[in-house]
């Protein structure tokens, strides 16, 4: 699946799983399953793509960093939690975490990133910086994994094992993409607002 779609099912993903009460909460919660869902996706690196993927990748980047100024002023969540434990490791958390997206982008596609090893890797990196969005990086994390299963293209789950798994069902960017897009999106809506309304009341 493309990156846009990851980014909205690990945004829906996360709303379901957490089902955050407060508005700090919700916050949280669509940043970090829309992080979750967008890393895993480190690994592509394809320099052939036309102007309208371009503006695709710049319009996914813009997201997430929006994602993360909206709870900086509005969440009073992860970015407070990451200042406030800016000690020894929750930096070195954060530079692994870094040096991971870096390990991930110089790897094959679905083999590194997209397997239990990265995913626990990952996550591990994300306890010790961002402990509140643990929980919904691993919810927008699995379910990047779970829509790759059903793609043609298998995955190297077991990293570094070379074995590939997939359920061969679809193509990653034809209309079993744009469904998941629009069925991830109708989720974020109906559940987003939901969720705000009694995190306000």
């Amino acid at each position: 699946m493309l990156a846009k779609t990851h980014i909205v099912t690990g945004i829906a993903s996360a709303l379901i799983i957490t089902r955050p009460t407060t508005v700090p909460g919700l916050m949280t919660a669509v940043t970090g399953g829309a992080v979750g869902g967008w890393v895993v996706d480190i690994d592509c690196k394809n320099m052939d793509f036309d102007r309208e993927e371009l503006h695709e990748k710049a319009a996914n980047v813009l997201s997430l960093a929006a994602f993360i100024f909206i709870d900086f002023f509005f969440g009073d969540n992860m970015c407070h939690y990451v200042a406030s434990h800016w000690q020894a490791e929750g930096r070195w958390a954060l530079i692994g975490f870094i040096l991971l997206m870096i390990i991930g982008y110089n790897t094959k596609h679905r083999s590194f990133t997209h397997s239990f090893v990265g995913m626990a890797l990952f996550g591990s990196a994300v306890r010790y910086f961002c402990q509140p969005a643990l929980q919904a990086f691993l919810c927008g994390y699995s379910a990047h994994i779970a829509l790759d299963l059903l793609n043609k293209t298998g995955m190297e789950l077991f990293f570094p094992a070379k074995k590939r798994f997939c359920l061969n069902l679809f193509y990653s960017n034809k209309t079993a993409n744009e469904w998941f897009f629009r069925l991830g999106i109708l989720i974020d809506a109906m559940l987003g607002v939901y969720l705000l309304t009694l995190a306000l009341t």
